[in-house]
C-alpha cells in the first residue's frame, strides 16, 4: 500500500514540476476552451496514470504468485522441518546422557550425525529463500537452523582420532560444542515450525473424513 501512495506521488510531482499543470489551469479556467496543447498534457498525464495502474496490478499479480509458490514449498518443507527437530531432539540427549564416554568408535559418532545429511539434502537454499515471500523470519530462522547443522556435521567429520585416543579435556569441548549446536538448531527450528506449518496447513489442509466422500 505504501508504494501504490508513493508512485501517485511521484506521478502528481511530475505533473506539477513539469510545467504541464500551468499551461491546462489558464486553458480551462479563463478560457474555457481546451487547446491542443492542453489536449496533450492531459493524455500524457492519463497515460503516466494508466501506465502505473498496470505496474501496480502486475506486481501485485507476482507477489500473489510467489506467495502461492511459496505455500507449495513451506507444504513440503514442514514435515522435513519436523522430522528434523525430532532427530535434533533424540541426538541431544544421547550427547548429554550417554556422555560420549563409552568407548564407541569416532566412525560410529560420525555415522550418527552423518543421518543429519538425509534432512539437509532435501531442505535446500533455495527452498529456504522461497518461504521470504511468507515470512523473512521464518526463512531466517530456517536458514539458522541448517547451518547450525551443516557447522556440526564438519566439525564431527573433522575429528579423525578414535574416541578412546582423544584428551578428556578435547572431549568435554567436543561434547560442548556439539551439544551447543545441536540446542541451537533445534532452537531456531522450534521458532520457525509454527507459521511454516501454519502455511503448509492453509497450502494443504488435513483432510477430513469427508472430504474423502464428496
Amino acid at each position: 500500500m505504501e508504494n501504490s501512495w508513493v508512485s501517485w506521488l511521484t506521478c502528481l510531482l511530475l505533473f506539477l514540476c513539469g510545467g504541464i499543470f500551468f499551461k491546462v489551469v489558464p486553458d480551462i479556467g479563463f478560457k474555457s476552451i481546451l487547446s491542443w496543447e492542453a489536449f496533450s498534457a492531459i493524455g500524457t498525464f492519463s497515460a503516466v496514470v494508466v501506465s502505473l495502474y498496470l505496474a501496480r496490478s502486475t506486481d501485485r499479480k507476482r507477489q500473489a504468485d510467489n506467495k502461492a509458490r511459496s505455500s507449495l514449498v513451506a507444504a513440503r518443507l514442514s514435515p522435513i522441518a519436523e522430522a528434523l527437530e525430532g532427530y535434533l531432539e533424540d541426538l541431544l540427549s544421547w550427547v548429554y546422557f550417554d556422555d560420549l564416554d563409552s568407548l564407541e568408535p569416532i566412525s560410529d559418532i560420525r555415522e550418527r550425525v552423518k543421518r543429519l545429511r538425509i534432512y539437509l539434502d532435501r531442505m535446500s537454499m533455495q527452498d529456504i529463500e522461497r518461504i521470504i515471500s511468507i515470512d523473512a523470519s521464518t526463512a531466517n530462522y530456517l536458514s539458522r537452523a541448517v547451518g547450525e547443522v551443516e557447522g556440526l556435521i564438519v566439525s564431527v567429520e573433522r575429528e579423525s582420532k578414535e574416541w578412546n585416543a582423544i584428551s578428556q579435556p578435547s572431549k568435554d569441548f567436543y561434547r560442548n560444542h556439539w551439544g551447543d549446536a545441536i540446542v541451537s538448531a533445534r532452537d531456531f527450528l522450534l521458532i520457525a515450525l509454527p507459521k511454516l506449518v501454519s502455511a503448509a496447513q492453509i497450502a494443504a489442509p488435513t483432510p477430513s473424513w469427508g472430504d474423502f466422500y464428496e
